[in-house]
């Protein structure tokens, strides 16, 4: 069973709780198809209720498995939800709902986690580029003049231009160590 006690706060985090609850999800929801074929078998569009997949082919109704973790995720809480409103007498009991309901729990609040993490970091990302477009205007701007109007050379003359334009300023000068002499060794 995922266990957490901690506050989410970051995407890689949320995605560890997540990744733990898909490895406990697979094997849990294969039995619950089996207890939901078994307790519908004979009415399997039933099984649509909760979050499977159903078709009608020559042989009556085929219930068909979730394909990818999202899938089984839905499943997951598509079946949590039915169950629970269900009298107890009439849940399925093995699995326990409740250790259903902790996963569905753990999947609902790390992906609401995961995907505002990653809707900050794609407006991060936005406002960067945003940022750095500006900046490669104005470079490249200056590089023009810089070329062009004043041979290649950075002058002060760019404040013109709307640059600001700073001096450099020289690293202080190394002091130059004399060397030391060593006393001539007499054979």
């Amino acid at each position: 069973m995922v266990h957490h006690s901690w506050p989410l706060k970051s995407t890689a985090r949320a995605a560890e709780l997540v990744r733990q609850a898909d490895e406990q999800l697979r094997p849990l929801m294969e039995k619950v198809i089996l207890r939901l074929k078994n307790r519908h078998a004979d009415n399997l569009a039933e099984l649509e209720a909760h979050g499977l997949k159903t078709k009608v082919g020559a042989r009556g109704v085929t219930v068909t498995k979730p394909k990818n973790t999202a899938d089984w995720r839905a499943f997951c809480l598509a079946y949590v939800d039915k169950e629970s409103a269900l009298p107890a007498a009439s849940q399925i009991t093995d699995p326990p709902l409740s250790q259903l309901t902790a996963i569905a729990q753990v999947l609902r609040d790390n992906q609401a986690a995961r995907t505002t993490q990653t809707t900050r970091r794609q407006m991060s990302v936005a406002t960067r580029t945003a940022a750095a477009q500006t900046l490669l205007d104005a470079l490249q701007a200056a590089a023009v003049l810089i070329v062009l109007r004043f041979g290649g050379q950075v002058t002060f003359d760019l404040q013109q231009w709307g640059y600001d334009v700073v001096a450099k300023t020289a690293p202080a000068p190394k002091p130059i160590e004399e060397p030391t002499p060593t006393e001539p060794t007499n054979p």
